[in-house]
């Protein structure tokens, strides 16, 4: 008696599904290959594209880092910021207005800061390269 192989073992139903997931299959197939074609058109990789490097495939994700500091960064951070107040908070009054003047996230131009102040701008320049240097030796460990 001969063995049954799978398709005998197929009922009318069983083969009617088959054809079913077969038809859309082959449609969802066609929309990948038409995305595909579309994204190397325009030039746009894939998330997930294999190339092929000296005979090996390989999968290529695009990995997007986080830019969000970590527990110990924020720390540092923090640490780093409380000296820099501190160092700040010890100096004259018109060092202070320079150093913070000049420490900002756009900082003032010595000429407008030494109007202000009442002093010459070479004067500015000088004391702030000076602290700044005083300043830096007392960063040294978070470089």
């Amino acid at each position: 008696m001969p063995t049954k192989t799978f398709n005998d073992r197929l009922t009318p139903e069983n083969k009617e599904e088959i054809k079913h997931w077969d038809k859309l299959l082959r449609n969802d197939n066609k929309a990948f290959a038409n995305a595909k074609r579309r994204d190397r058109y325009h030039n746009l990789g894939s998330l997930d594209e294999n190339i092929s490097i000296d005979g090996r495939n390989t999968d290529l994700y695009e990995l997007i880092a986080d830019t969000a500091p970590n527990a110990e960064e924020v720390y540092f951070q923090n640490e780093m910021m409380a000296i820099i107040r501190n160092f700040i908070e010890d100096l004259k009054p018109e060092d202070k207005a320079i150093m913070i003047s000049k420490l900002t996230y756009k900082p003032m131009p010595s000429n407008k800061l030494a109007k202000l102040i009442g002093i010459s701008d070479k004067t500015v320049t000088t004391r702030f390269k000076k602290y700044q240097k005083m300043l830096q030796q007392q960063l040294k460990d978070y470089y």
